[in-house]
């Protein structure tokens, strides 16, 4: 293993319902890659964009020649093809670290998956598959998963992934959610590359609880 080298895969919603808030996620997406420059340490990264449909941005780029989104690449529209966008991306950056001989292979893989709705168009990938391969790549290859979403069933969405809940956040849908959501994942991803133990923490610890219809609630326990 390569120390010092962490490889980040975003699989970043673009379904139509991010449409009202196409420029705050832009520019977020731009700032937390310009942050993520400044962290000392290789870094390489994979950004990878969905709806119904799947096109990868940066495809496994040395961090310092990435620029982001824009207007012209990041277009929301279609439906939400969530389980296939983590299968075949899981499957693509495990593909491409086979590929690399163990020593240049980086110590840290980093999966981020952000969504602002609920999945409602896979055909290839259902929810048994996908949370059975983010278990695999999780206690096999010590891959680490981060799940943030704006629906009010974020954590129980990432805990059928297998996505535990300190790994998981949740964000509103307005400008500053957008940002706040952001910074939060660009701090805690800068301490992660910079050796931080934060398995299973990413963004703190944190536990469920349960509400009186029986919906998974998320406290924090420091």
């Amino acid at each position: 293993m390569n120390k010092n080298y962490t490889h980040i895969t975003f699989v970043l919603d673009r379904s139509g319902s991010m449409g009202t808030l196409k420029s705050d996620t832009i520019g977020a997406v731009n700032k937390f890659v310009e942050e993520q420059k400044a962290v000392k340490g290789k870094a390489t990264f994979t950004l990878a964009l969905f709806d119904d449909q799947h096109d990868i941005v940066h495809d496994f780029v040395d961090l310092k020649f990435v620029n982001g989104l824009n207007n012209e690449n990041y277009v929301p529209r279609g439906w939400t093809a969530l389980h296939d966008a983590i299968g075949r991306n899981i499957n693509r950056t495990g593909s491409q670290l086979a590929a690399m001989k163990e020593q240049d292979r980086p110590e840290k893989v980093l999966f981020v998956i952000m969504t602002d709705g609920h999945e409602n168009y896979s055909r290839e990938f259902s929810l048994a598959k996908v949370a059975s391969m983010i278990d695999h790549q999780d206690k096999t290859y010590n891959w680490d998963f981060v799940f943030l979403g704006a629906d009010k069933d974020t954590f129980l969405v990432a805990k059928s992934l297998n996505i535990p809940a300190g790994n998981t956040n949740t964000y509103e849908l307005t400008s500053g959610g957008i940002n706040l959501n952001f910074t939060e994942l660009s701090n805690s991803a800068g301490s992660y590359r910079s050796g931080s133990s934060m398995k299973g923490k990413f963004f703190g610890n944190k536990e469920y609880e349960f509400d009186v219809n029986g919906k998974p609630q998320v406290k924090n326990v420091t």
